[in-house]
C-alpha cells in the first residue's frame, strides 16, 4: 500500500503528500500553544486544585516564558472566562483551532489513501472524528503530564524501600515506556477515527507504532539540536530554533501520513 500510493501507483502522490505534510505542519505550529493552554485550563477545571494545578504546571513548563502560558494565568482562566467576554472568545478560538487542526489531519490522511468520498456520511464522520480526536489528544497530554508528575513521588516512595541508582534508572525507563504507550494508543485512536482506513486491528497498531517510533526519534534529534543552535547569538539561535521547529513539525506530519499508509484503506 505504501509503495503503490507514493510510488508509481498514483502519479503526483509524492507531491500531494508533501503539500499535505506542509499543511499539517503549518496548522500544528499555529495550534500547539493554544491547544496546550486549553488542555492545561481543562486540567484546572476538571480535577481537584492540587492535581489540576500540578498537571497544568507540567504542561506549560515545556514552553518558554514568552509563550504566555504562565501557571497563574492558566489556573485562573476558567474563573475569569466566565466574567470576560474577550477571554471566553479566546478559549473558543483555541477550541476551534484545535478542531480545525484535527480535521486537517483526518482529511489529509484520507486524501492520501485515495479512498472515495462518501458524501455527507464521510463529512459527518470527519467532523465527529475530529471532535473526538481533540478529546483524545487532550487526554493523552493529561496522561503524559500525570506520568511526569508521578515520577518524583514514586522515586521518593521507592527510595525508602530501595536505594541506589538502579531504582531511579528503572523508574525512568518505566516512565518512558508508559509515555510511549500513551502515544501509541493516541495514534491508534487517531487512525481509527479516519474514515476510509482499514479497520484491521493489526494494521492499525502497526501504523500507530510506526508513527510513534518516528515521532520519538525526531523529537530526540530535535531536543539534541536546539541547545547547539543557542550557542551562538540569541537572535540567530531563536531564528534557527524556529526553523528547526518547523522542520520537526514537517517531519512529524510526514510520519503521520506514512503511518496512515501502513494502515491502508479498506
Amino acid at each position: 500500500m505504501l509503495g503503490s500510493t507514493l510510488g508509481s501507483g498514483r502519479p503526483g502522490a509524492f507531491a500531494l503528500a508533501s503539500a499535505l505534510a506542509a499543511q499539517i505542519a503549518f496548522f500544528f505550529a499555529l495550534t500547539l500553544v493554544p491547544f496546550v493552554g486549553l488542555t492545561a485550563a481543562a486540567a484546572t477545571s476538571w480535577f481537584p486544585p492540587s492535581l489540576g494545578n500540578a498537571l497544568a504546571d507540567a504542561l506549560v513548563e515545556v514552553f518558554p516564558a514568552e509563550a504566555g502560558l504562565r501557571d497563574a494565568a492558566i489556573s485562573a482562566l476558567p474563573e475569569v472566562a466566565h466574567r470576560s467576554g474577550w477571554l471566553a472568545a479566546a478559549v473558543l478560538m483555541a477550541a476551534w483551532s484545535s478542531f480545525a487542526f484535527m480535521a486537517t489531519c483526518v482529511r489529509a490522511i484520507h486524501a492520501l489513501t485515495g479512498s472515495s468520498d462518501a458524501g455527507w456520511r464521510h463529512r459527518a464522520m470527519t467532523v465527529v472524528g475530529s471532535v473526538l480526536l481533540v478529546l483524545v489528544w487532550m487526554a493523552a497530554l493529561l496522561a503524559a503530564a500525570f506520568l511526569v508528575c508521578l515520577g518524583p513521588a514514586l522515586l521518593e516512595a521507592l527510595g525508602r524501600v530501595a536505594s541506589g541508582t538502579d531504582t531511579a534508572r528503572a523508574l525512568t525507563v518505566l516512565r518512558q515506556v508508559a509515555l510511549g504507550t500513551v502515544l501509541v494508543l493516541a495514534m491508534r485512536l487517531t487512525y481509527g477515527f479516519v474514515p476510509g482506513l482499514s479497520r484491521r486491528v493489526g494494521r492499525l497498531w502497526a501504523g500507530a507504532t510506526f508513527a510513534t517510533l518516528g515521532w520519538l526519534a525526531s523529537s530526540w534529534a530535535f531536543a539534541r539540536l536546539v541547545p547547539l543552535l543557542w550557542q551562538g547569538r540569541d537572535f540567530y539561535g531563536a531564528l534557527a530554533s524556529f526553523m528547526l521547529f518547523l522542520l520537526w513539525a514537517y517531519a512529524n506530519a510526514w510520519l503521520l501520513l506514512l503511518g496512515g499508509q501502513v494502515v491502508g484503506r479498506r
